[in-house]
């Protein structure tokens, strides 16, 4: 029983991890090819869209498959909470790794006008603020709006997602020793 403890669930959480992330790709590239990338509109129309609550429902889905393979074969039928939660951390990293890197190759090589339609989009908004001020927001928008920083969003908004699923399949695949 000791080694079974010992197991580590990284094999398990990974393999789950990156078929959610390979899935949540190729979801989002589909969705993406209806979009105008040169219409404001019609990114907004596609963000607004159910559709891609899709993604969290993979998400939620491959922790849960993952968290009762790993309690099955790895564990022997027992696992605890935290090991769940665990489990479900590690998915989120490697879906949120694949989603990053979508991300980034995305906004940056495919579609490199959008940090520029957000920034106008936002300048056209804008009440009368001073040149200072203007600045200020241009700079910031240009910050959030990078492929590297959409990327790191992506990755920090995915695993904060897991863990919160995690916390809730949680409840429903531990399994305590009798």
């Amino acid at each position: 029983m000791e080694d079974v403890k010992k197991a580590s669930p990284w094999a398990t959480g990974l393999k789950w991890g990156i078929i959610a992330g390979i899935v949540s790709v190729m979801l989002g590239y589909l969705m993406s090819l209806g979009v105008d990338w040169n219409s404001f509109d019609s990114i907004e129309a596609s963000r607004k869209s159910p559709v891609q609550y899709l993604t969290y429902v993979i998400l939620a889905g491959m922790i849960a498959l993952a968290m009762f393979e790993h309690r099955k074969k790895d564990l022997g039928g027992v696992m605890s909470y935290g090991r769940a939660i665990g489990v479900a951390v590690i998915v989120s990293i490697a879906s949120g790794v694949c989603s990053a890197i979508y991300v980034y190759a995305f906004f940056g090589i495919l579609h490199p006008e959008f940090q520029q339609m957000i920034l106008d989009q936002a300048l056209s908004k804008m009440q009368e603020v001073s040149p200072d001020q203007e600045d200020q927001v241009v700079s910031m928008i240009k910050l959030t709006t990078s492929p590297g920083a959409m990327a790191i969003f992506t990755m920090l908004g995915n695993v904060f997602l897991g863990l919160i699923i995690g916390l809730i399949v949680g409840l429903f695949a531990q399994k305590a020793e009798q």
